[in-house]
C-alpha cells in the first residue's frame, strides 16, 4: 500500500518503480518489482494574468465600443456577460467572445458611450462562477491580474475650444512684434489632424489677401505642439501697421481622443495687428541756436500708409541718435 505522504514525487514525475522486498525469518529476502503511474490531479484554482486594452488600444479614445481581452493562467469555462461588471459609464457587457479557454475578449458598448467622459472600467463581477476546466472545477477567487491591467480607458467626446484670451498674442491685440511667433491657446492637449493653418491679412478689410498657408501634415518647420499650444512660426515677418487673423481648418487639429476642433473660418474669432509704422516730419529744419522753434508730428499709419489713431498713449522721445 502506497499512503499520502510517502516519499514519492507525485507532481513533477508521473512513472514511479517500486520494489517490494520481503524477508524471512532467516533473513534471506526476495526483491519484486511493481511500475505505478499516478495521474496528477489539477487542484490549483486560475488566476487572472494580464486585463489589457484590445479595441482601440490607447487609453485616450473616443470609441463608442470598447474592447478589452482577459487572459487567465489555464483554460477556464463559465465565462458570460455576467461574470464582469463596468463603472463609468451605463453601457453593458454585449459581447463575450468565448464561454470557454485562456484568452477571451470582452466588448462593452451601448449605454452613453457615445457621448461620455471620464474613466471606463472593466473588472470582474463579485458573483462571477468561473472554474477552470480540471475534474476538480477550481473557482476563480484571486481576480487581482498579476501582470498587466490595463483594465481602464479615459473616454473623451468633448471636442477642444480655442482660448483666444490665453494666445500670444491675446485676441485683439494690438502691438504683435514683428518676428515672434504666434501660439494659439486650446482647452486640452493637442494633435495635427488634417487641413490647413491660414493667416490673412485683413488691414483691407473690403480685399483680405492671404498671408501665409500651413499645411498640418507637412509643415514641420512652422508649426509646432507644446501641450494644449499650437505654436506658429511665421515663414516671413508680418507687416508693421498690419492687421492679421488666423483661420483653421475643421479637421486640422485633434485632442488626443481623435474629437476635431471646430475650426475658425471668419476674422473675427481670433485676430491681431503688429506695431503701426511711424512717420516723422518735422515744419522747419533749420532753427536758430539761440531761440528757433521748430514742430516735429509723429503720424501712425498702416501698410497700406493710411492713418490710424493710437487706442493707448504713445510717448515720443526726441534726440540725436546718429551714433
Amino acid at each position: 500500500t502506497v499512503n499520502d505522504g510517502d516519499d514519492i514525487d507525485y507532481e513533477t514525475s508521473t512513472s514511479h518503480t517500486l520494489i517490494v522486498r520481503a524477508t524471512d525469518d532467516q533473513g534471506a529476502t526476495t526483491d519484486s518489482k511493481a511500475s505505478i503511474n499516478v495521474i496528477d490531479v489539477d487542484d490549483t484554482a486560475p488566476t487572472i494574468t494580464s486585463i489589457t486594452r484590445q479595441s482601440p488600444t490607447e487609453g485616450t479614445t473616443n470609441a463608442d465600443t470598447l474592447v478589452w481581452r482577459v487572459t487567465f493562467s489555464e483554460s477556464v469555462m463559465n465565462v458570460d456577460a455576467s461574470d464582469f461588471s463596468l463603472t463609468g459609464t451605463t453601457a453593458s457587457i454585449t459581447d463575450v467572445s468565448a464561454a470557454e479557454g485562456s484568452v477571451i475578449d470582452i466588448t462593452a458598448s451601448g449605454g452613453d458611450l457615445a457621448n461620455a467622459d471620464g474613466t471606463v472600467s472593466v473588472s470582474l463581477a463579485g458573483s462571477h462562477n468561473i472554474i477552470d476546466s480540471s475534474g476538480l472545477a477550481n473557482a476563480l477567487t484571486d481576480t487581482t491580474p498579476t501582470n498587466t491591467n490595463n483594465n481602464t480607458y479615459n473616454v473623451d467626446n468633448t471636442a477642444p475650444s480655442f482660448d483666444g484670451f490665453n494666445s500670444s498674442p491675446s485676441d485683439n491685440g494690438n502691438n504683435q512684434a514683428l518676428g515672434a511667433n504666434i501660439t494659439l491657446d486650446f482647452s486640452e492637449a493637442i494633435r495635427l489632424g488634417s487641413g490647413n493653418i491660414t493667416i490673412t491679412d485683413i488691414t483691407n478689410g473690403a480685399s483680405p489677401s492671404i498671408f501665409a498657408t500651413y499645411d498640418v501634415s507637412d509643415a514641420e518647420s512652422n508649426l509646432s505642439l507644446s501641450g494644449d499650444k499650437v505654436i506658429i512660426n511665421p515663414s516671413t515677418d508680418l507687416q508693421a501697421g498690419s492687421k492679421y487673423a488666423v483661420n483653421i481648418d475643421g479637421a486640422a487639429l485633434d485632442d488626443l481622443a481623435g474629437n476635431s476642433f471646430d475650426g475658425i473660418s471668419n476674422s473675427v474669432t481670433y485676430n491681431f495687428e503688429t506695431a503701426p509704422l511711424v512717420s516723422l516730419s518735422v515744419d522747419n529744419s533749420s532753427v536758430a541756436e539761440a531761440g528757433g522753434v521748430a514742430t516735429v508730428t509723429a503720424t501712425l499709419k498702416d501698410a497700406l500708409g493710411n492713418t490710424v489713431t493710437a487706442a493707448e498713449t504713445v510717448t515720443v522721445t526726441l534726440g540725436d541718435f546718429s551714433g
